[in-house]
């Protein structure tokens, strides 16, 4: 029996109001417990891509259901959201807060009455020294930062996980440290995830599967193995930028 659909994006259109169509008929399923990486150039729609999904951003036309409920369904908006957490490119912190508070305070935000054991018992899941518990962001490194947006995201329990370039401003090292710590994650916790990056590296440690996001559609996708061995001419020139402009220069 198919795993059950989580997300899907039907045929959802975007234009903004300068006659900028970002999105244009998407179309994107994405299975429970499944880990999809959405490639594509800066400026294609991947941020638009997570504000329609969030309903940040008001389609034109088409509809994005996810785990049976309609982005679009006002009476169970809290429902919908409820699904969601999101690790940002950024990390966004609130700098004024504790390691600990930054962690707890969707917690308590909810009501729960133990959030701050709840807190400290993610900050260890993604293996965050307790020495760092009490300190603010400003005393953290950029890894150090990235595990404490990681420790906030999941401390909700969200069926879905969306992360926005995971590893942005982080040195390589540093990068695929925090990749094969968020695959870790997502395999212990069978999460649904979507993540967008330019970042082939994360993109094979991450996904299960991977797609391309192009012109507003999604031009090409398959499982992660596949990665490195299509032909296909638009996903070759994304891997391999340069091509193209050799060959061009070569002529």
């Amino acid at each position: 029996m198919p795993t059950p659909i989580k997300i899907e994006f039907k045929n959802a259109c975007k234009t903004f109001s300068n006659g900028t169509m970002v999105l244009n008929d998407f179309c994107l399923k994405v299975r429970q417990n499944e880990s999809l990486v959405i490639l594509g150039r800066s400026g294609v729609g991947k941020s638009v891509m997570f504000k329609v999904l969030l309903g940040l951003v008001y389609m034109n036309s088409g509809n994005v259901v996810a785990g049976g409920i309609s982005v679009d369904d006002r009476k169970r908006r809290r429902q919908y959201l409820s699904q969601f957490s999101m690790m940002f490119q950024s990390g966004a912190l609130f700098d004024s807060m504790t390691v600990e508070q930054n962690v707890s305070f969707g917690l308590t935000n909810r009501g729960i009455s133990n959030a701050t054991e709840i807190a400290r018992e993610k900050l260890l899941a993604v293996e965050l020294d307790q020495s760092a518990f009490k300190l603010y962001p400003s005393a953290l490194s950029g890894g150090m930062q990235k595990r404490v947006a990681l420790a906030r995201a999941i401390a909700l329990k969200p069926d879905i996980m969306l992360f926005d370039e995971p590893t942005s401003g982080l040195d390589p090292v540093t990068g695929s440290t925090i990749t094969k710590l968020i695959r870790k994650t997502i395999d212990k916790l069978d999460l649904c995830c979507i993540t967008i990056t330019h970042d082939l590296n994360v993109a094979n440690v991450i996904a299960d599967r991977v797609a391309l996001l192009d012109n507003g559609q999604i031009i090409w996708e398959d499982k992660v193995d596949a990665l490195n061995n299509s032909n296909n001419p638009a996903l070759q020139h994304f891997i391999n930028p340069t091509q193209r402009t050799n060959a061009s220069h070569k002529k």
